[in-house]
């Protein structure tokens, strides 16, 4: 019964909270096409995708986001001085990308060109589409995770060098297969140093806005986090496709929504300078809980036990807890006691237990 009821919460849950926000893209594009609001949903974009299309790339991962860029450069002393490479967690027209062909810088959506589709095993140059820089790799080490590569935004107007050049694979396929919107699970090897594109999840300094890490790794393992699917794709000489039937079933979303929540509880961690408090401070009331807004304009809230309640609780409970140490042991013993005296410990026992069961949290 309780996990009957914990599930129908859940249900009601998805029944009523069924429009977009800022936080979608902490959810996989399935998730996000049955939020209404979102580009998502009741949408029609082209299936396959060909070379001139504006993509956004997602990583598998549940709570990376997409492959993400922005004209702020990476800092002295860490790699190459070039353009930051992240992911990021919601929509922003710093995630676009267009994909082209590595060995032309020519228009593939001029009309005079016939569409030529991407497959599997073709080499490609992703182009940011704000910054006109290529997604680029080399042999500097990533920012934060040691024996990864940088990944970097380079060039001008497109044009770079061949660490630009990243051989695009549908994982389980075979070579030539189109390469499906949503549904391909995609990864990019670069070609030059063999490595694979992916996120590690660490959060960046500030210096990176506090954006995910993205690296080029030299192990070749498939794991999520190397692992990516097209999202967003515009092509204006494509016919387009429903996406209703990607909308996941309700055990998807149940496990989907909680793997989110631990991974995003797990990511919690204090500001630089923040002053915080122990798990082992709560119980006792030595420091409450502190809920802080991300700018100093936010409202901050500070939950603490009422201190007369709280330590009168603690009191009571070390007080039965001794007494009745003392009984056990003195009956142990042989000793006898009256039965007032036993039926009078057991119910001061059980109020003392409801008591501290129904101890309220008073905000201060």
């Amino acid at each position: 019964l309780p996990l009957a009821l914990y599930t129908a919460t859940f249900a009601v849950h998805f029944m009523v909270l069924s429009k977009s926000g800022p936080g979608d893209g902490f959810f996989s594009s399935a998730f996000q096409a049955r939020l209404s609001g979102n580009n998502l949903h009741n949408a029609s974009i082209p299936e396959h995708l060909a070379y001139g299309s504006v993509i956004t790339v997602k990583n598998l991962r549940m709570a990376i986001g997409y492959l993400h860029s922005h004209r702020h450069l990476y800092p002295e002393g860490i790699g190459a001085r070039q353009q930051q490479v992240t992911t990021y967690l919601h929509k922003d027209y710093n995630n676009l990308w267009i994909i082209k062909k590595h060995n032309t810088n020519s228009d593939p959506l001029d009309p005079s060109f016939p569409v030529e589709f991407v497959r599997h095993g073709d080499i490609i140059r992703l182009e940011h589409k704000e910054t006109s820089r290529n997604l680029h790799s080399h042999y500097h080490e990533a920012p934060l995770t040691r024996k990864h590569y940088q990944v970097t935004g380079y060039g001008i107007n497109g044009t770079g060098d061949s660490n630009d050049f990243w051989r695009i694979e549908v994982v389980n396929r075979k070579f030539g297969n189109r390469i499906k919107v949503l549904r391909s699970r995609i990864r990019f090897i670069h070609l030059v140093t063999g490595c694979v594109l992916g996120s590690s999840g660490k959060v960046l300094p500030k210096w990176g806005w506090e954006q995910l890490e993205v690296t080029c790794t030299p192990y070749l393992k498939e794991t999520l986090n190397s692992i990516w699917n097209v999202e967003d794709h515009i092509n204006p000489k494509l016919p387009n496709i429903s996406l209703d039937v990607l909308q996941p079933s309700f055990p998807e979303m149940l496990l989907e929504s909680h793997m989110v929540m631990i991974r995003g509880n797990s990511g919690l961690k204090p500001k630089d300078n923040e002053f915080t408090s122990k798990p082992w401070h709560w119980p006792i009331n030595y420091q409450g809980l502190r809920f802080s807004g991300v700018n100093d304009t936010d409202f901050r809230v500070y939950l603490l036990g009422n201190p007369v309640v709280w330590w009168l609780n603690l009191l009571s409970i070390t007080l039965y807890l001794l007494s009745g140490s003392i009984i056990a042991v003195a009956m142990q013993r042989g000793a006898r006691l009256p039965a007032e005296v036993a039926g009078h410990t057991a119910r001061k026992g059980q109020s003392w237990t409801r008591a501290w069961n129904l101890c309220p949290l008073l905000v201060f």
